[in-house]
């Protein structure tokens, strides 16, 4: 097994694919995607206020040349196993831009990749495949018309197997 698919393996859960999920906005996301990820003991108690306050002092929009999207994280204090959730949600959620400022234009993030990442090496390879991913417009168009989980899963798993660290 190559170590992009153990990457994969550790990471990604059928239980962790939102699509077409309904959110009011982002509050209404983290409020609710905490709630999920604590009951599944994915995170801490402190996980909800941890990713609020790291979304409003280091935003994570990202505006690809095909897709908006958004990554949101917490300090890895606040996670119990690793995992990244993958949500689409059914209209899009707006996220301050990375490295931008508070007024500027928001992002409309058609994906989300929530990720809790426990060693910080390891955040960065799963962060460089996933831009890499999110730069393959082919792979964002799969990944926004797909109808299933599994195949959101398969699309992933295919891409990080491709992808290069950049």
């Amino acid at each position: 097994m190559t170590e992009d698919n153990l990457t994969f393996d550790l990471f990604f859960k059928k239980d962790l694919v939102f699509l077409d999920a309904e959110w009011a906005d982002a509050a209404d996301f983290f409020k609710k995607i905490a709630g999920f990820l604590e009951r599944g003991g994915y995170v801490k108690q402190t996980f909800y206020k941890a990713i609020t306050e790291r979304e409003r002092n280091y935003p994570t929009g990202l505006q690809t040349a095909s897709v908006g999207a958004a990554i949101p994280h917490a300090d890895p204090v606040h996670i119990q196993k690793p995992f990244i959730a993958v949500i689409r949600p059914k209209q899009p959620i707006a996220f301050a831009p990375m490295g931008g400022r508070p007024d500027d234009q928001k992002i409309q993030a058609e994906i989300i990749f929530l990720l809790g990442v426990m060693r910080n090496g390891l955040q960065v390879k799963v962060l460089q495949k996933l831009m890499g991913m999110l730069s393959n417009e082919s792979v964002i168009d799969e990944l926004l018309h797909t109808s299933s989980d599994e195949q959101v899963l398969q699309i992933i798993k295919k891409s990080f197997a491709a992808e290069q660290a950049v």
